[in-house]
C-alpha cells in the first residue's frame, strides 16, 4: 500500500514538473509554460538568491557534488515559493544554479508603474513572502539565504575564480569616492575594511579593495553589483585570492629576524624527525652485522667449502705461538666479564682514518662510516657558514646554524649512544626472556620427576579417578583425601637409581617455593653483562701532532667514558704507548685505568711465528741459525716481522731484509730525533741533547735500559721540561717507559729493532763527535759558571775574614772557615768536570777534522 501510494506521487510530481519547467542541457531552468506569451508592457529583470546550495570555496571543496544531487529537489521547492508570490505581476521566467557561488539567478517578468519604483517594492514583497514561508530553501535544510535584486548585470561564469571574503572592484570609469562605495556595498553585509582608490595590477582600470566579514555578505555584493553604475562608473567585482601568491615570500624577505629562526627550527625538527630515527638504526645494524655480507651464512659456507675461499688456511699455529697474544686475550677476557666499571686499552672506530682526515668534511665521513651512521651530510657545514655570514649581514648576528668539528662529533656520537643503549636493552631482554623459558621448563621437568616419584612410592592420587568410583572421604562430600608420606610404602628395588638417571640438571636450581636459587640469579647478571655491546677504539692518540684532532680525541674519550659509567657497552681502546691513555684519564678522574700490556714477542715465539708465516706464504720452508740470529734483531715487534715477510716474499733474503729495517731505522730516527738542520731541531718538543743523552745511554747501559727517576735527576733533564721531554719521547716512539704499580720506572728503546739502530748512529764517530760537543756545551758552560761563582764568594770570605774564632770566646772553626773550606771543594769539582769536559771536546773535534 505504502509503495503504491509513492508511486502514485511521483507520477504527480513529474506531471507538475512537465507542466512548470524543463532542464536543458546548459543547465537553466525554464519555468514558463510552453506557448506562453508576454504581455506587451511587462519588463524582465534578474533575482539573486543566496545560500541555496553549498559554497564552493576551491578546487578540492567536493559539497556541490551534494548540492547537484539536491538540485531538483531544492529547484522545485524555490519555484514553488516564486510563484506562489505574485506583486506587480511578479513571474519567474527562469531559474539559473550558479553551484560556485552557492546561489541561483532568477529571470523574471513584472508590470511596470510609473507611480512608484516597482522593482525595490518586489524584492521586499519577495523576501517578506519567504520568510512567512519557512524561508529560502537550501540543499542542507537550513534556509538562511535571502532574495536580491540584480542591480547590474549578471555575469554566469564557471572560471575557478572562487569566492573570498576580499572583493577586488575595478572601476570601468573615473574613481568612486569611498563613501560612494560604501554606501552602494554596505547593505550585503559588514565591511571591515575599504581601501583607497588605487591602480589595478595587471589591468588598465583603477579600483578599491573591499573586504567583508563573511563570504556570504562578498558573494551577494559580488553577483548583485556586477556592473552597476555609480556616479557614472560601472563597477567590476572579482573576488581576490585571501592570500597574495608572494605573500609568504614577501613576508618572509621582509621579516628576516623571525623568519629565519622559524625556518631553522622547521628544519631542525624534520631532520630530528626523519633522519635520526634511520641513523640510529643503521648504526645498530652495523652493530649486529646486519648489513655486512660476510656474516651471512652463505658467504660463510663458500670461504669454508669453495677451493680458493681462504677458508682452510692453517693459523694454529701462529695463534699458539704468540703466548703473549694469548695470555693478553686471557686478561682482557677477564675483565670484560665484569660490568664495565673501567677503560682500558686494547681494539671498531679506527681513529687513525679521524686524525688524518684531510678536511672537516672527510672527517665526518670517516667517524659516520665507522659507525654506520647514515645519512651524512658533511658538505652542510660549508653552508651554514656561508649562511651565518649572510644572515650576519641581513640581521647583524649569525643565525647559529655553523657548528664546530668537536660539536659535530659529538652530535653523531650521541644517536651512537642512542643506539648502543637500544641494542643493550634488546639483548637484555632477549636473555631474560631466555632464562624465563628455561626456568618455566625446569620446573615442569622438576614436577614431572616429583610426580614419577610419588607414584613410585604410591602417595600421589589422580582426582579424575573419582569419576568412575569414589574410595574415600569424597563419598561424602567432604572431599579428596589428603595422602601423606605416612601412606606411602617403599619404592621397589632399583628405584632409587631410577631416580637419579631421572633427575635433570638445573632442576635444583629452583626452590619448591618457586623462588630462584642464588646460582640462577648469578646467571641472570652474567647474561645481563654478556648483551652489553663493546664498543672499540683502535689506534687511538691523545696527541695527533700537527693534524690538529686533539679536540675530536678528546670527545672521543668523554663519549667512551660515557659509556663504561653509564655500565652501556664495554670499552676496548687500542694505543700504541702509556702518554695515550692521559686523555682517558682525564674522562675517568675517580676512576683509575685498567691497562692490558700487548708486549712484544720473546726469542722463541718470534722465531716460531716467522717459520710459520713463511712457510704459509710459500717463501722458506726452514730458517738457519743465522737467519734467526737476524730476526732476533726484531726482538718480536709484529711490525717489523711483517715487513720482513714482505722482503722474502719479494725475493730478499732475511739477512737483508733486517739490515735494511736498520738501516732505514736509522735515517728516520736521525730525522725524527735530531731534525735535518737547527731549525727542524728547534721545533721538536725535545733538545738534541736530551735525544742524544738518552740514546747514547740506553747503548752504553748494561740492561739496555734506564731508571726513570735517575735519568730525571741528571744532566740534560734536570728541569720542568724534563719528564715533558720523555713523554714526548715516548710518543714519538722513540723510546718506551714500562710502569710498576702505576709508577714510571724504566726507560726502554721504543721498539727492540730501535737498540740495533742506536747502536749504529753511537758507532757514526762524526755523528757522535757532533752530538757529544753539543750534549757537552751545556755542562761546560755550568762547570766555568760554577767556578766563577765560587772566585766571588771567596773574595768577599777573604774581605770578611776567615782567621776571627767563634763568638763568646768558644773553641771551634769559624763559620766563615767552613763556608770557604765547602766553595772551594766545590770549585775543585766543577773545575775537574771542566777539565775533563774540555779534553772531551778536544778529542771529539780531532774526530770532526779528520772527517769521514
Amino acid at each position: 500500500m505504502l509503495r503504491t501510494s509513492t508511486r502514485r506521487e511521483l507520477v504527480r510530481w513529474a506531471a507538475r514538473q512537465s507542466r512548470t519547467y524543463s532542464v536543458p542541457q546548459d543547465g537553466v531552468v525554464d519555468v514558463e509554460p510552453a506557448g506562453s506569451a508576454e504581455e506587451a508592457d511587462s519588463k524582465e529583470a534578474w533575482l539573486f538568491v543566496d545560500s541555496v546550495f553549498p559554497t564552493r570555496l576551491a578546487a578540492w571543496d567536493l559539497r556541490y557534488l551534494w548540492g547537484n544531487c539536491q538540485r531538483d529537489r531544492v529547484l522545485e521547492r524555490l519555484n514553488s515559493l516564486l510563484t506562489s508570490a505574485q506583486p506587480h505581476g511578479f513571474k519567474p521566467l527562469s531559474l539559473e544554479p550558479h553551484h560556485k557561488d552557492g546561489g541561483v539567478f532568477v529571470k523574471f517578468k513584472y508590470n511596470p508603474s510609473e507611480l512608484e519604483d516597482v522593482l525595490p517594492a518586489i524584492e521586499r514583497a519577495l523576501k517578506k513572502h519567504a520568510q512567512t514561508h519557512g524561508g529560502v530553501p537550501s540543499s542542507f535544510f537550513l534556509n538562511r539565504g535571502s532574495i536580491w535584486l540584480v542591480r547590474g548585470k549578471p555575469w554566469r561564469e564557471d572560471m575557478n575564480r572562487f569566492p573570498s571574503q576580499r572583493l577586488r572592484v575595478a572601476f570601468d570609469g573615473a574613481d568612486v569616492s569611498e563613501e560612494s562605495i560604501y554606501s552602494a556595498f554596505r547593505p550585503f553585509g559588514r565591511i571591515w575594511d575599504l581601501s583607497p582608490p588605487a591602480a589595478v595590477p595587471n589591468t588598465p582600470y583603477r579600483g578599491t579593495r573591499i573586504s567583508f566579514k563573511t563570504f556570504r555578505s562578498s558573494i551577494i555584493a559580488r553577483n548583485v553589483l556586477y556592473g552597476y553604475t555609480v556616479d557614472g562608473t560601472h563597477l567590476r567585482a572579482f573576488y581576490e585570492p585571501p592570500v597574495n601568491a608572494h605573500a609568504l615570500r614577501d613576508w618572509v624577505a621582509n621579516h628576516p629576524r623571525l623568519s629565519i629562526p622559524v625556518i631553522l627550527f622547521l628544519f631542525g625538527t624534520i631532520t630530528l624527525a626523519v633522519f635520526d630515527p634511520v641513523r640510529s638504526f643503521l648504526v645498530e645494524a652495523k652493530m649486529k652485522d646486519w648489513l655486512d655480507y660476510r656474516a651471512f651464512g652463505a658467504y660463510q659456507w663458500i670461504r669454508r667449502n669453495v677451493p680458493g675461499g681462504h677458508g682452510d688456511e692453517e693459523e694454529e699455529d701462529v695463534e699458539t705461538a704468540w703466548q703473549q697474544r694469548a695470555e693478553a686475550r686471557e686478561a682482557l677476557g677477564a675483565y670484560v666479564a665484569d660490568v664495565p666499571s673501567t677503560i682500558f686499552p686494547t681494539l671498531n672506530i679506527d681513529c687513525a682514518d679521524i686524525t688524518k682526515a684531510r678536511s672537516d668534511a672527510a672527517l665526518i665521513s670517516a667517524l659516520a662510516r665507522a659507525l654506520g651512521y647514515w645519512p651524512v651530510f658533511p658538505y652542510l657545514n660549508n653552508m651554514n657558514n656561508l649562511i651565518d655570514m649572510a644572515t650576519k649581514g641581513l640581521i647583524g648576528q649569525p643565525a647559529g646554524l655553523s657548528t664546530s668539528i668537536p660539536e659535530q662529533v659529538s652530535q653523531i656520537l650521541d644517536i651512537a649512544t642512542a643506539a648502543i643503549q637500544d641494542v643493550k636493552h634488546r639483548e637484555a631482554n632477549a636473555d631474560v626472556v631466555q632464562i624465563q623459558r628455561a626456568r618455566k621448563a625446569a620446573r615442569k621437568r622438576d614436577q614431572a620427576e616429583r610426580t614419577w616419584w610419588d607414584i613410585v612410592r604410591g602417595v600421589w592420587h589422580d582426582p579424575r579417578q573419582d569419576v568412575i568410583s569414589a574410595p574415600g572421604v569424597g563419598d561424602l562430600g567432604v572431599g579428596d583425601e589428603k595422602m601423606t608420606e605416612k601412606d606411602a610404602y617403599p619404592p621397589p628395588p632399583g628405584a632409587l637409581a631410577l631416580k637419579e638417571t631421572h633427575m635433570i640438571p638445573g632442576v635444583d636450581d629452583v626452590d619448591r617455593n618457586g623462588s630462584v636459587s642464588h646460582e640462577e640469579k648469578e646467571k641472570t647478571e652474567q647474561s645481563a653483562v654478556r648483551a652489553l655491546p663493546m664498543i672499540v677504539l683502535r689506534n687511538f692518540s691523545s696527541s695527533t701532532g700537527s693534524t690538529g684532532r686533539d679536540a675530536v680525541m678528546d670527545v672521543l674519550a668523554r663519549w667512551a667514558a660515557q659509556l663504561a659509567e653509564g655500565g652501556l657497552a664495554h670499552i676496548v681502546v687500542l694505543a700504541d704507548n702509556r702518554e695515550d691513555s692521559r686523555a682517558l684519564a682525564k674522562a675517568l678522574p675517580a676512576r683509575p685505568l685498567v691497562s692490558v700490556a700487548l708486549t712484544d714477542a720473546d726469542t722463541a715465539s718470534a722465531r716460531a711465528l716467522m717459520q710459520a708465516r713463511l712457510r704459509m706464504v710459500g717463501a722458506k720452508d726452514s730458517l738457519d741459525e743465522q737467519e734467526l740470529g737476524a730476526i732476533d734483531k726484531l726482538g718480536g715487534r709484529a711490525s717489523d716481522l711483517a715487513g720482513v715477510i714482505r722482503k722474502v716474499r719479494a725475493g730478499a733474503s732475511v739477512e737483508s731484509a733486517v739490515e735494511e729495517i736498520v738501516a732505514r731505522g736509522a735515517g728516520e730516527l736521525r730525522k725524527a730525533a735530531f731534525g735535518d738542520d737547527a731549525d727542524d731541531a728547534r721545533a721538536l718538543p725535545w733538545t738534541r741533547a736530551q735525544a742524544w743523552g738518552v740514546l747514547r745511554d740506553l747503548v752504553l747501559g748494561k740492561n739496555g735500559e734506564l731508571p726513570y727517576a735517575a735519568t730525571l735527576s741528571t744532566h740534560p733533564f734536570v728541569g720542568d721540561g724534563g719528564e715533558g721531554a720523555l713523554r714526548a719521547m715516548e710518543r714519538a716512539e722513540i723510546v718506551s717507559i714500562s710502569t710498576v704499580d702505576g709508577r714510571p720506572a724504566a726507560i726502554r728503546p721504543g721498539r727492540p729493532v730501535l737498540r740495533y739502530v742506536f747502536e749504529r748512529l753511537v758507532a757514526d764517530d762524526v755523528w757522535r763527535a757532533a752530538m757529544e760537543i753539543e750534549y757537552n756545551a751545556p755542562l761546560v758552560d755550568k762547570a766555568e759558571s760554577t767556578v766563577r761563582k765560587a772566585e766571588e764568594e771567596l773574595e768577599q770570605l777573604g774581605r770578611i775574614g776567615l782567621d776571627k774564632q767563634s763568638w763568646f770566646g768558644l773553641g771551634g772553626e769559624s763559620a766563615t772557615k767552613s763556608r770557604a773550606k765547602y766553595v772551594f771543594a766545590k770549585m775543585k769539582t766543577a773545575q775537574s768536570d771542566l777539565e775533563r769536559l774540555e779534553k772531551e771536546n778536544a778529542g771529539w773535534k780531532k774526530v770532526l777534522a779528520k772527517g769521514g
